[in-house]
Order: C-alpha cells, then structure tokens, then sequence
C-alpha cells in the first residue's frame, strides 16, 4: 500500500510505502466490509513550495511492483487536497 503527497508540481513531496500492518495482518485475512484501520505517517520536508497538493493512497503488486487499479480504472483514490500559502 502507499500513501503519497503529491506536490503542484506533480512531483511526491512525501511517501509511506509499506503492508498494511505493517505485514502483521495480510489482505488475505481480511474478511468482506471488514474496516481496518492503519497508520501511515508521513515526514514532510520543513519547507513546501505553495500551491496545491494531493494526498494520494493506493495499492502494489506485491510481486510485480505496479500499481493495482482501483474503481474507474485509475490507481489511485484522492484522499484530500489542500492548499499551501
């Protein structure tokens, strides 16, 4: 799983990329609607740039690396946007 923080400029201002649980508890075990809650700090740099920046999270291949689709065919869901000034 990651979670990105994408810069205006489109670049990754931050990253946590890891297994949920960090492996404890692997998606296999994962029962259906089961809601599982984790946590995925992210170290930001002390200074951002201002403008726009996307709080991104998706899911890896474990075994080829690529990003797996999520729903509308894309490989990432949007979790927040913000502004910085």
């Amino acid at each position: 799983m990651f979670v990105h923080l994408v810069g205006p400029d489109g670049q990754l201002a931050a990253q946590q990329d890891r297994q949920p649980e960090d492996g404890f508890y692997p998606t296999w075990g994962w029962r259906v609607n089961e809601a599982v809650i984790d946590h995925y700090p992210l170290a930001l740099p002390a200074r951002l740039p201002p403008g726009e920046y996307l709080l991104l999270v998706g899911w890896y291949d474990p075994l080829t690396g690529e990003r797996l689709a999520v729903a509308g065919g894309a490989d990432t869901v949007r979790l927040a946007e913000w502004r910085v000034e």
